[in-house]
């Protein structure tokens, strides 16, 4: 996908320049780019100019970032959580456990912007991930987990 390439270039562009090292084959990209957006002759927008728009009834780059997260912070937090179970039994003892922090943790947790301490390290952080990087919006039914964790990261 060309997005999702043009999101992981923009990053490392920015980790060089964070660091003040030079762009490398990155650069003429990014200059290129840049003139795309910046010419006068046309209406491209910065999305477009860098790859990084939808097409039509496709999913916007943020949305399949918030989404890949959103799997990979579940995974964690069932490999975690459950190192014994795995089938049914996964699904089942996840979306327990989804449910249950939906209801009574999520509410707390989102008013205060930040993974609570006693989280750190633990499984529970990865759910208070999960539900932050998608705005409170987790598969919580057992077939829902079921297409997220026995689909492989990536």
């Amino acid at each position: 996908m060309l997005t999702a390439a043009a999101v992981h270039r923009l990053r490392r562009i920015a980790q060089l320049a964070d660091a003040g090292e030079p762009l490398g084959e990155d650069g003429p990209w990014l200059a290129t780019s840049l003139r795309r957006f910046l010419c006068l002759d046309t209406e491209i927008g910065m999305e477009e100019a860098f790859g990084l728009a939808a097409s039509p009834g496709q999913a916007t780059w943020r949305a399949d970032e918030r989404r890949r997260l959103r799997d990979d912070a579940i995974r964690a937090f069932a490999t975690e959580a459950f190192p014994d179970l795995a089938g049914r039994g996964l699904h089942l003892a996840v979306a327990r456990e989804v449910r249950s922090y939906e209801t009574n943790s999520w509410p707390r947790d989102r008013r205060s912007g930040t993974v609570p301490s006693v989280y750190r390290g633990k499984p529970r952080e990865h759910l208070f991930t999960a539900f932050w990087v998608a705005a409170g919006r987790v598969p919580a039914s057992p077939n829902g987990l079921a297409a997220v964790l026995d689909r492989s990261a990536g």
